[in-house]
């Protein structure tokens, strides 16, 4: 099940042990990065707080692991390699500010903590528990590009394989719809809904967060967009 390779990868990472996640797939419940996230850049932080969100989003949380690298295998990341990167470019107080000021409502219980594999090198590790459904769905500000954080506009991302999308304004409104957190059944259709938006889909969303319609490169206000 998936909460059980979830707590065997995070039991392994408490325990020192970063190389127990050689092979592991990139899933529902586990994304690492080659890269730290760049906190002092506006993407850095709007990413960070996407990625953790997204996590939050399922019922049942996630790993989020800087220090490795993956490769592509039919069709999969599969973890392939472990690259420490410098303690000196992880400043895991920055991490957890960012965290606690960009993903709404506040969330319970993530952690951010750091493996030691030498030579002043390590692991940046960020555990997203399962959160209460009564708090979900979490949301971040939509991206500005900018160091201004947004103020009246949101974006709400989920973890979807090994991937993850943004909801849609139709989907958003959808949960509204559902009343979740004043039902007693609640629970169980968020539970529902959250699995059927986690499930693979073909089709390309017409809107993006801070963005409108997809345009056809074919039709005419296409063409005259991408000249």
């Amino acid at each position: 099940m998936t909460a059980s390779g979830l707590q065997r990868a995070r039991q392994a990472l408490q325990r020192g042990d970063a190389e127990a996640l050689l092979g592991e797939r990139e899933c529902a419940w586990l994304d690492v990065k080659e890269r730290i996230y760049l906190l002092d850049k506006p993407k850095g932080s709007e990413e960070l707080a996407k990625d953790v969100a997204a996590f939050a989003n399922t019922p049942h949380g996630g790993l989020l692991v800087v220090g490795f690298a993956a490769r592509k295998e039919h069709g999969e990341e599969i973890v392939d390699a472990l690259h420490p990167i410098p303690r000196a470019l992880v400043n895991l107080d920055q991490y957890r500010q960012v965290i606690a000021t960009r993903v709404l409502p506040a969330l319970r219980d993530v952690t951010v903590d750091w493996i030691d594999c030498g030579n002043d090198t390590g692991v940046l590790v960020i555990y997203i528990p399962a959160q209460p459904r009564s708090s979900q769905l979490f949301a971040v500000p939509a991206p500005t590009g900018n160091t201004e954080v947004s103020k009246s506009a949101v974006g709400v991302p989920v973890r979807r394989g090994d991937g993850t999308t943004w909801l849609r304004p139709h989907e958003i409104q959808h949960f509204i719809g559902l009343g979740y957190a004043n039902s007693g059944d609640g629970a169980d259709k968020l539970a529902a809904a959250l699995a059927a938006i986690q499930a693979p889909r073909e089709e390309q969303p017409k809107y993006i967060v801070g963005g409108g319609a997809r345009l056809d490169r074919n039709s005419q206000a296409g063409r005259q967009r991408f000249r």
